[in-house]
């Protein structure tokens, strides 16, 4: 990476979000479901984060290539009742040929998404809130709430801010350009627990929040991969929040 592409972004316009997964979208496929945070950071902190039955209704933000809609499924969740929105069509069209029968939508989740208020048990987002400005997350959050049903719950996994510090030294809210671990390059929103905090309390939640570690158990699986993961650790920050 250059000097350029690890400096933070001041000012400019939005990332093309669409554009970027769109050409990414074959890569990012491959790459989601094996990863080396996935299998051993994400997914066992899913596995706690979430109480749910076959019938739970849930809304994964920011679904990709059905890497969590595969995941629900494992937990009986029937594909009928899980609903993605992803901004690129390309990894919706690579979702829809993965998990059938769910339904997988085309859209921007800062804008309204089009569902009746309180559908969803369950909204989920998994690696993706640092892909909105403040702006964005707090139209991402009041959608949530307004499709959670009365005592609905948001879970999310998203890039810990302290990673972020300790890889390209962001200490300030904006935009930073990253390489994105299945190839390319992606642009990233740097913001404090503290901001998720108050953008949450903000928009109708009472959220709680878990830095997510690397297990030691995990050195045995992938040395190199440990030992980076490690050296950046904690990786990943787990919120759970239920609506107001």
């Amino acid at each position: 990476m250059t000097n350029s592409q690890n400096e933070q972004l001041n000012g400019g316009n939005m990332p093309d979000m669409a554009k970027t997964y769109n050409e990414q979208a074959e890569n990012f496929a491959r790459f989601a479901p094996q990863s080396f945070t996935f299998v051993h950071i994400e997914k066992p902190a899913w596995e706690k984060l979430l109480d749910v039955n076959e019938e739970t209704r849930v809304l994964d933000i920011g679904s990709g290539s059905g890497r969590m809609a595969g995941y629900l499924t494992t937990r009986k969740i029937k594909p009928e009742n899980i609903t993605g929105i992803e901004i690129s069509q390309n990894l919706v069209d690579i979702a829809k040929r993965q998990i059938k029968g769910a339904n997988f939508i085309c859209g921007d989740a800062r804008e309204r998404i089009p569902a009746p208020d309180g559908s969803f048990d369950l909204v989920i987002s998994h690696m993706v809130m640092e892909f909105f400005d403040e702006e964005g997350l707090l139209c991402v959050l009041l959608n949530a709430h307004r499709l959670l049903k009365k005592g609905g719950t948001l879970c999310f996994i998203t890039t810990h801010p302290d990673k972020m510090t300790k890889r390209q030294g962001i200490t300030k809210p904006g935009w930073f350009e990253t390489d994105a671990p299945w190839g390319g390059t992606i642009q990233n929103w740097y913001r404090t627990k503290e901001d998720f905090k108050q953008a949450l309390q903000m928009t109708g939640f009472n959220a709680v929040m878990e830095d997510l570690h690397v297990p030691p158990e995990a050195e045995e699986a992938d040395k190199e991969a440990y030992a980076h993961a490690l050296a950046l650790d904690p990786m990943r920050l787990a919120v759970k929040a239920l609506k107001r």
